[in-house]
């Protein structure tokens, strides 16, 4: 990305709200109603300062005492003459309102617990009147609910974190944003055990003021940070907290978000198939991803995806190598491979030869049996030179060494970490043995070899790993967040869409608009009037018959197929409405044959915008897994990366022998794309199933819309490029 392209774009985006500076690198650090009392927070966090290799001055605070573990302490912060950058109140909620005022000045109030106490009378007004005095001189505040800060990078600490001892604090390239006080405490703790390190995390608790898209963008400027790592469970801001996901990516770095509750609940309420089978959820990830930002499922990713990727690259289309002493063990890692998502890399002949040659196995499959020698006290070096080579194999775009115990294990120490320091490629070990393998797993930590105890840890990571590797190119062709669109984008125009099921007819109006492709049809009010049009379609052809508000219709006894003449499609028509009252129109459509079944729809999501999904129908519905979910509009780019993500199989290369029309396939997704970004939520839900892709052509054969508000959408641009 060129420098002159991401400049302009970073300007864009409005200034950071406060220098975070001051928070993550302060010179001052003031504790209101300190203590040493051992049973009090504030006694751990005046420790946890002490402890983390804080450079500047602690300030306690409390008339009680005139020292406090040895800090002259002041009566009252009014006491205090010099500039103070954080302060960190341990006092009863009665006082802390009285507390934070007397504060002006200061940089930032870390509230550990609530800023307005539970049952105040007036509360709105009081946090009204303290986001005013926020904002106008007084302190910015971090939290409520949250533990604080702890910046390994610059030695502060001002937290109530139990993580932070004696120890000392794992110091990273990774920066940290959770909602969540415990889990900046698990990771930390976690580094420990698995490897890594931190440049600052932050719990950000409540976000009565400062919220998570705050600190990112002192993150994304903040040139000891590599990596973003973010916990949320939720998000007030959808469209700045996407901004800073693409402001991150146009940097170069990575962000990995966890994000609890994944449950499809939502989609139970979903009218069309389209909507059952992909969730809001599904949507706010395909929005993450289309602006640089990587879901990912558990803490453990945060911290070992994120030091893989502080340290390489991924490089897109690569695969997986692995192997092990132990020929069983490497042939269950190949099952959880594939559990994970993730493609086993392929190996060319010249891998295959080097293997056989330099480390007598000879059959190598992935994951390998690097024991093939059975030298005692020297299976390592056969280890460390298959990984040499795998390192060096094109398709292998990272390796992984799985083991169980064997005997003098610990002569690996010396050799691993080696090739880790050299590899071109990103290198992790799985071990899942017990106590006996502790020491070994310590001596590789300390070597800086990333450790994992059992294969999900790793192969997680991995997952997001390749992930960052599969997202689309970030833009800098303005600052606008690349979610699609929102309800606020939608400009005025000719498309009215009453609430619920759309008519079938209004429906194929829209999606000739925008130059949606639709079988061939004729279409009357009665099977009379039918007839009569029946010369103007190619039999065999298929009666279908339209009831108000019902979008499905096969199991309502309104499909009728393989009908050969007119008599049989006036007959047809007649027989239909006899047992299905309520039929305002007839169509009948020509039958498509020997296509692949897909289906092709569109999922709203007010908070981020209309999703495109594609997914297998008719009988790979169930054996191809789920869809893939991309944010609209889409261009040609984006569109055919669609398909090679549902299309792992290659069946429309070769389906039955046939090459099937995948450019037609893409063209569809883009028109389906652009009426998506231009209806925006006014249009909850649209299902196109069938859609049958032939050898020349991509057609929608049936169509279910559901409008979610009344609301007029701007009729089709001439562009389909990514920006909205």
């Amino acid at each position: 990305m060129a420098a002159a392209a991401v400049e302009q774009f970073e300007q864009a985006f409005a200034p950071p709200t406060a220098d975070l500076r001051r928070l993550f690198d302060p010179r001052t650090i003031a504790f209101i109603g300190a203590s040493e009392d051992p049973g009090r927070n504030v006694a751990r966090s005046l420790q946890a300062t002490m402890w983390a290799g804080f450079r500047g001055r602690i300030l306690p605070v409390n008339p009680k005492y005139e020292t406090v573990f040895g800090q002259p302490c002041f009566a009252d912060i009014g006491d205090i003459a010099e500039p103070i950058d954080i302060v960190m109140a341990f006092v009863g909620p009665d006082r802390l309102l009285d507390v934070y005022r007397a504060c002006r000045g200061a940089g930032f109030f870390i509230a550990v617990g609530d800023i307005v106490p539970k049952g105040t009378t007036g509360a709105d007004v009081l946090e009204q009147e303290i986001r005013a005095l926020a904002h106008s001189g007084w302190p910015r505040i971090v939290g409520p609910q949250c533990v604080g800060i702890v910046s390994p990078e610059t030695g502060a600490a001002a937290t109530i974190s139990t993580a932070v001892d004696d120890t000392g604090l794992p110091r990273g390239p990774i920066g940290i944003v959770s909602q969540s006080g415990g889990i900046v405490s698990s990771l930390i703790e976690r580094a420990r055990t698995l490897g890594g390190g931190f440049s600052h995390l932050v719990s950000s608790g409540g976000e009565f003021d400062l919220a998570t898209p705050d600190y990112l963008r002192f993150l994304v400027d903040d040139p000891a940070t590599s990596v973003i790592g973010i916990y949320a469970e939720s998000v007030a801001d959808y469209g700045a907290l996407l901004a800073m996901g693409r402001l991150a990516q146009a940097r170069g770095k990575p962000v990995l978000l966890l994000q609890p509750g994944r449950s499809v609940a939502g989609a139970a309420a979903a009218q069309s198939h389209s909507g059952r089978i992909v969730g809001d959820r599904q949507v706010k990830d395909a929005a993450y991803r289309r602006n640089g930002i990587v879901t990912v499922d558990d803490i453990d990713d945060l911290l070992v995806a994120g030091m893989l990727l502080a340290r390489h690259r991924p490089q897109p289309g690569t695969g997986l190598a692995a192997c092990s002493l132990s020929g069983g063990y490497a042939a269950a890692l190949g099952d959880r491979i594939v559990d994970h998502g993730l493609r086993a890399a392929s190996f060319s002949p010249a891998t295959v030869a080097r293997i056989r040659a330099e480390t007598n196995q000879q059959n190598p499959a992935n994951p390998i049996d690097a024991g093939g020698r059975g030298r005692p006290r020297a299976g390592y070096l056969d280890v460390v030179r298959t990984l040499e080579i795998l390192d060096a194999e094109p398709d292998v775009g990272a390796t992984i060494y799985a083991e169980t115990l064997f005997s003098y294990m610990e002569d690996i120490v010396p050799v691993l970490p080696e090739f880790v320091r050299s590899a071109a490629k990103p290198h992790l070990v799985c071990w899942q043995a017990g106590p006996m393998v502790e020491p070994v797993l310590a001596d590789l930590r300390r070597a800086g070899v990333l450790t994992c105890r059992e294969p999900h840890t790793a192969l997680s990571a991995l997952r997001a790993f390749y992930d960052v590797g599969d997202l689309p190119p970030g833009d800098v062709q303005s600052g606008d967040v690349q979610s699609g669109n929102t309800p606020d984008a939608v400009p005025p125009g000719a498309v009215d869409l009453p609430p619920g099921p759309v008519d079938d007819e209004a429906a194929r109006r829209l999606l000739a608009r925008y130059a949606v492709p639709f079988v061939p049809e004729i279409a009357a009010a009665d099977p009379d009037a039918l007839f009569a049009l029946a010369g103007g379609i190619a039999f065999p052809v298929a009666l279908k018959g339209e009831v108000p508000g019902r979008l499905h219709k096969s199991e309502a006894g309104l499909v009728a197929l393989d009908i050969v003449d007119a008599d049989g499609l006036r007959d047809a028509a007649a027989a239909m409405a006899a047992r299905a009252p309520g039929i305002v129109r007839f169509r009948a459509q020509a039958m498509v044959r020997g296509g692949l079944e897909l289906i092709v729809g569109l999922k709203s999501d007010p908070a981020v915008g209309t999703a495109v999904l594609l997914g297998f129908g008719g009988i790979y519905a169930e054996a191809m897994g789920p869809p893939v979910v991309e944010m609209a509009p889409l261009d040609t780019d984006l569109a055919d990366a669609m398909v090679s993500r549902l299309d792992r199989k290659g069946i429309l290369e070769g389906y039955r022998g046939r090459t099937l029309a995948r450019d037609r396939l893409v063209a569809l997704l883009v028109a389906v794309g652009r009426l998506g970004a231009a209806m925006g939520p006014t249009l909850a839900e649209l299902d196109l199933n069938p859609v049958i892709v032939t050898a020349d052509a991509a057609i929608a054969v049936d169509v279910a819309m559901v409008a979610a508000t009344s609301g007029p959408a701007q009729a089709p641009k001439a562009s389909t490029g990514r920006t909205p």
